[in-house]
């Protein structure tokens, strides 16, 4: 999961990272003299603008305050790209801001497939934490793990269904004893 996070972080990074050229112009050639060479052309595609990314080393250090802080200060554009929006959604998950990681996740599994399970898991923890058990029970319910069935019975549990939440925490049982008969 921390890859993922990692794989989604660096491609905000790279996507941010500013360009610079070496300088055109007034320096000196080899022989010692001025060039008089003009300006490099430019291209047509307009470079994108560079923001402030000390909230990176926010998140690397999971200062989610100061990194929640850094971002929500960047122009609003900045925000809008899939990657940011995923990012954002991270530091307002660690903050158990669980209603704007929800809105912040919403949608992202077109541009980002690869991080759709990923993102699946979190709203699940969102929902879990944030009020809406049963939508967190269906997903941890389908899971087949220990972790997944113990959460699922929790969220059962939590969504006022005491019965289901009995049924799922003994598929749980069942399962680890199984899981351990095959070790």
């Amino acid at each position: 999961m921390r890859h993922l996070a990692s794989l989604g972080l660096l491609a905000v990074v790279t996507g941010l990272a500013c360009t610079r050229s070496e300088p055109r112009g007034n320096t000196l050639a080899h022989n010692g003299s001025a060039t008089t060479s003009s300006p490099a052309p430019t291209t047509s595609t307009p470079t994108p603008p560079v923001y402030d990314i000390a909230w990176v080393e926010a998140v690397r250090l999971e200062d989610w305050h100061m990194a929640a802080s850094l971002l929500d200060a960047l122009p609003e554009p900045s925000l809008h790209p899939p990657e940011m929006r995923y990012v954002r959604a991270r530091v307002a998950l660690a903050q158990k801001d669980w209603q704007r990681a929800l809105t912040l996740m919403e949608g992202l599994e077109q541009p980002l497939p690869a991080l759709a399970a990923d993102l699946a898991l979190h709203r699940a923890e969102a929902h879990l934490h944030g009020g809406h058990a049963d939508l967190a029970a269906q997903h941890f319910a389908q899971a087949k793990s220990v972790r997944a069935l113990t959460k699922a019975s929790l969220a059962f549990s939590r969504a006022g269904n005491p019965k289901q939440a009995r049924t799922t925490i003994d598929k749980n049982i069942e399962f680890r004893i199984n899981r351990c008969a095959m070790s």
